[in-house]
């Protein structure tokens, strides 16, 4: 049997100086919209990225790809097979990219942040979940639960290929849960709005706060483009009663662009929080030949990304302004993602077993395959093997945490933005 992942095999090892070189260079590039426009929030982008291994996990998915790639980078042949690359890939797979998408009393689990899509072979997409998995379960003091969780990943991408509803476990129920009561109470409504003179409407911050966060008034210089980006894609029969600009939320895409929507029925008053994001080119994956076409652009490619999800948020849109590209999504309590400091907290004070992060391994196999089956029918689960993906993994992590501490060590030495003002001309 032709194995499509097998054990890393590193022809010769830069030096971990070199490597993080190459990594600057990478992320100041990869951030060089964000650095022009306001470095302030770059800064708070890298200090968050900074404070935690899997939030810098997050902030570097351009960089886990580009390092996939090099020719001295962590090889295998993962894709190398001639159809590999027409797969349509979540992108960034990574345990708090799954969540909840709920419609009245139907709820589903997708995977709902799907900035990253693109075309690519199936195997990347596995190997960066495994990463993340790994992530997410290998500092929980005395877990010892990593390899047998990646196993489980394995058997759930096998299930999920083929059966479309998984015995989820207690994680992603909670997920589930909160959804549910959250949702029927519309919590995070009540919490971001007021009602002045019998009208709702936002809350606003005096300002951002310490970490950055913060609800703004539109400046008067973009209430134009705003207003245009909105008429774009708000559901016509939607009247959009308040706008704030929303900051602090995130991490690779904490600098982006983001609206907070005061929406209703135009029939009546039934208000709901919606979302409006700018998005920019997904990271740079591998692709072997024959590659699949191009997208015209990436509102196109966002709206070719919604098929991977079997439930539809129903006001998911996008559009293009100029060169930059949106999408609107909810953004109610109904719509809930998987928290890792949450995972941490419960785990920590007793309320979740090994068992439970075996199960959350398996669920998001199972959700990645799932993804994978809506775009194509090429993926061949039987190449996936146990121990392939556990060595695959555990090394991929030993990786990261090397660059996550040469990370902190690069904003102490370079600087808050990476030594962006010597790395870039003006």
């Amino acid at each position: 049997m032709r194995l499509l992942l097998p054990l890393l095999l590193v022809a010769c090892s830069a030096s971990q100086t070199d490597r993080t070189a190459l990594m600057q260079q990478v992320l100041v590039a990869d951030n060089a919209v964000y650095r022009s426009r306001n470095p302030a929030l770059l800064q708070q982008k890298y200090a968050r990225m900074a404070a935690d291994p899997y939030d810098f996990m997050r902030g570097t998915a351009t960089w886990f790809y580009t390092d996939v790639s090099r020719p001295n980078g962590p090889r295998s042949t993962a894709g190398d097979a001639a159809d590999a690359g027409r797969t349509l890939l979540v992108g960034d797979p990574h345990p708090e990219n799954l969540g909840t998408i709920r419609t009245g009393d139907v709820i589903s689990v997708e995977w709902v942040d799907l900035d990253a899509v693109t075309w690519g072979p199936w195997t990347l997409d596995v190997r960066r979940a495994a990463l993340g998995l790994t992530a997410l379960t290998a500092p929980l003091d005395d877990c010892a639960c990593t390899e047998d969780a990646l196993r489980a990943f394995v058997d759930g991408y096998r299930s999920g290929l083929t059966d479309p509803t998984p015995p989820y476990g207690a994680i992603v129920n909670d997920v589930i849960e909160e959804a549910i009561e959250e949702g029927d109470e519309q919590r995070r409504l009540m919490r971001r709005t007021e009602v002045v003179d019998g009208t709702r409407r936002f809350l606003r911050t005096d300002g951002l706060d310490d970490d950055g966060r913060g609800m703004l008034d539109i400046p008067a210089s973009e209430e134009a483009r705003t207003t245009r980006v909105i008429s774009h894609m708000a559901p016509d029969e939607w009247c959009v009663s308040d706008v704030v600009q929303r900051f602090g939320s995130g991490i690779a895409s904490l600098p982006a662009e983001r609206l907070n929507l005061l929406a209703s029925p135009c029939d009546r008053d039934e208000p709901v929080l919606l979302q409006v994001r700018e998005v920019f080119d997904p990271p740079p994956i591998p692709q072997p030949l024959p590659t699949a076409p191009p997208f015209e652009s990436n509102a196109q490619r966002l709206l070719a990304g919604f098929s991977l999800q079997a439930q539809l948020d129903p006001v998911a849109d996008t559009c293009v302004d100029g060169p930059i590209a949106y999408k609107l999504t909810s953004a109610g309590s109904g719509f809930q993602t998987l928290d890792h400091e949450r995972v941490a907290e419960h785990w920590a004070d007793g309320r979740l077993t090994s068992q439970d992060l075996i199960d959350l391994g398996y669920d998001l196999g199972h959700a990645l395959a799932a993804a994978h089956h809506r775009s194509t029918s090429t993926v061949q689960a039987a190449t996936l093997l146990h121990d392939e993906l556990v060595s695959i993994a555990l090394a991929d992590h030993q990786r990261l945490f090397a660059d996550y501490l040469a990370f902190q060590a690069l904003l102490d030495t370079a600087g808050p933005v990476l030594g962006a003002d010597a790395l870039v001309q003006p």
